[in-house]
């Protein structure tokens, strides 16, 4: 398969609609944030969060279409789009760890909580 054409011309050109995707999403970001007068970067792990969702779902479409597409060519596999799936990949990894450190963040609120209520509740009540 490399030695017959695919090869690091073919990754490049074929990583331009992961970047093409990725300059469109920033540039999306970039007027919203402009337009309502927010900072550049949404603060907290939420914010990051929800930011880092709408490419994940992007690549994700542009990869099922290029699954797709691998399918209509009969499976060859000089039409798989290896840099798109390697955007893919990189971005659920991403938003992965941000999920875990969202979970680890709520964890430690509640638990922050419910010592709290629990050292209130100790002392609300007369011991015998």
């Amino acid at each position: 398969m490399y030695s017959n054409g695919y090869d690091l011309r073919h990754f490049a050109t074929a990583a331009i609609s992961p970047a093409l995707a990725e300059v469109i999403l920033q540039a999306y970001h970039g007027v919203r944030g402009l337009a309502s007068g927010a900072e550049a970067g949404e603060a907290g792990i939420p914010g990051r969060l929800k930011r880092n969702q709408m490419p994940v779902l992007a690549h994700g479409l542009l990869t099922s279409a290029n699954i797709l597409k691998t399918a209509l060519c009969g499976w060859n596999p000089m039409a798989i789009n290896f840099a798109q799936s390697q955007a893919l990949a990189s971005r659920m990894f991403s938003l992965a760890q941000l999920a875990s450190q969202r979970d680890r963040a709520i964890q430690d609120r509640v638990d922050d909580g419910l010592s709290t209520l629990h050292s209130d509740a100790r002392g609300s009540f007369p011991g015998p």
